[in-house]
């Protein structure tokens, strides 16, 4: 019996080592609720907020993961990474805002892949709608080299100079939803959770070689916004959300706030990805459905308390 339970630690601590830590990705959040030798899962389940994380490990210097947020904003985790690390990050629904090193801010809204260097993230990102589910393609480029050379040998040649075409004037790179992507990640959000795996692997080929044939000189790059802009638009989506009855011009925030009537209508869709108005009636209606569901008010009382 002493010889057994000494047999049986010593490969349950051997079985411990094996398990599968991530080393790429700077998010991570709650406890790991799974863990194997090739994915670990993170869950951080309360009231109101949601995040869950599912990485895994797909080939030397490769990991991917699934995201599903319903937060406002995801603090990050800062990891010792390679300097020539990237992070491909498709976005199925939700936006996120990421402020780079340099203080610039891009938004990225749904059906964008987002290529930048690890280097170059910032410590938190927000969400600007409250929401994000998405799948991002970490790589250390470095390392990940070798072994897309490996799979990938028709492309030998092309693939040490890949990154430095996405990322050569800039330490991001934006590619606009379009059908090739959408059609490109689909499958990801369908693959049940036993084949992710193996789905990940095939489905980081298949993005290396889209990218390999994508003509860099073809996308026209969002603008980017300063952190004073961001700032101000802010300050308006605070106020026009604080009080659901009220209404507000966009010419009396304009001059309330000391913006062009213009620039508040281009800033504001670019930070929220749409105009204000259909903004307010998501708001509304998501007011609406959660009074609907927690209270015993009734339609008409809640349509008065929503406007």
């Amino acid at each position: 019996p002493r010889l057994f339970g000494i047999m049986s630690a010593y490969f349950k601590e051997m079985r411990k080592r094996s398990m599968f830590k991530p080393q790429l990705f700077q998010t991570v959040c709650g406890n790991a609720s799974e863990q194997s030798e090739q994915h670990i899962v993170y869950r951080d389940i309360q009231k109101d907020e949601r995040k869950e994380v599912a990485i895994y490990a797909v080939l030397p210097g490769i990991e991917v993961a699934w995201f599903d947020y319903r937060v406002s904003q995801v603090a990050q985790r800062r990891t010792e990474v390679c300097a020539d690390a990237v992070e491909l990050q498709h976005c199925r629904e939700g936006r996120a805002e990421f402020t780079m090193m340099d203080g610039c801010v891009q938004f990225q809204g749904e059906g964008d892949l987002f290529i930048s260097t690890k280097e170059n993230h910032s410590e938190c990102i927000e969400l600007p709608l409250g929401v994000y589910r998405g799948v991002a393609m970490t790589m250390d480029w470095c390392v990940a080299l070798s072994a897309l050379q490996e799979q990938l040998p028709g492309l030998a040649g092309q693939l040490p100079l890949l990154m430095e075409r996405f990322l050569g004037n800039d330490e991001c790179f934006m590619i606009q939803a379009n059908e090739e992507v959408q059609a490109l990640f689909a499958g990801m959000y369908m693959a049940p959770s036993a084949l992710r795996h193996s789905y990940a692997y095939l489905k980081v080929l298949e993005t290396i070689l889209y990218l390999s044939c994508f003509d860099v000189k073809s996308e026209e790059q969002k603008g980017l916004y300063a952190r004073q802009q961001v700032d101000v638009i802010k300050q308006i989506q605070k106020k026009i959300t604080a009080d659901l009855s009220q209404r507000y011009t966009i010419e009396a925030l304009a001059r309330e706030f000391c913006i062009s009537p213009t620039s508040l209508k281009e800033h504001f869709r670019g930070i929220y990805g749409q105009s204000i108005a259909a903004y307010m009636k998501t708001i509304l209606m998501r007011k609406a459905s959660k009074l609907l569901g927690q209270s015993t008010y009734s339609i008409g009382e809640i349509a008065r308390m929503v406007g």
